[in-house]
């Protein structure tokens, strides 16, 4: 037994270092209002988060270009499995008398092939978009208070 201890330990760091290489996570894609472009909007925000059992892990974030196009990527290690989405933070509806900020949230697809988390979405009309929560602590943090 003794002389199969260097096997053993050399087939664990095995295992260590092929669960513990992580994930490439990343979404992008063109965001809209009333199926038009960003301008006049203040700031659109997107987060790229992993659902974990007690606390979520905030992946990446980032302003949406004027044009609408978003891009958030992360290397992510998780032992308890990966289950990413985006949170989307606006306030297109300020355009319709609705001064409320916006959160929308869309989970990310597994791809086998690539052994990456991933979803591209060619157009996401803001104003018709299910999955909202309204009066979001983002929205009305002291930062970004005047952004959005």
């Amino acid at each position: 037994m003794i002389r199969n201890f260097p096997l053993l330990i050399l087939i664990s760091l095995q295992n260590v270092l092929l669960t513990e290489s992580g994930a490439y996570i990343w979404s992008n894609g063109v965001v809209k209002c009333h199926n038009q472009s960003l301008n006049g909007i203040h700031v659109v925000k997107v987060e790229l988060w992993d659902d974990d059992m007690f606390y979520d892990d905030l992946l990446d974030a980032k302003n949406v270009s004027v044009d609408g196009f978003f891009n958030v990527n992360a290397h992510h290690m998780d032992h308890l499995g990966y289950h990413p989405y985006i949170k989307i933070y606006h306030r297109c509806h300020k355009v319709s008398s609705d001064f409320s900020c916006q959160v929308h949230t869309r989970y990310l697809d597994y791809h086998e092939k690539f052994k990456t988390y991933h979803k591209h979405f060619d157009v996401i009309d803001l104003m018709n978009v299910e999955n909202l929560q309204v009066n979001s602590s983002f929205c009305w943090n002291d930062r970004y208070k005047n952004q959005i």
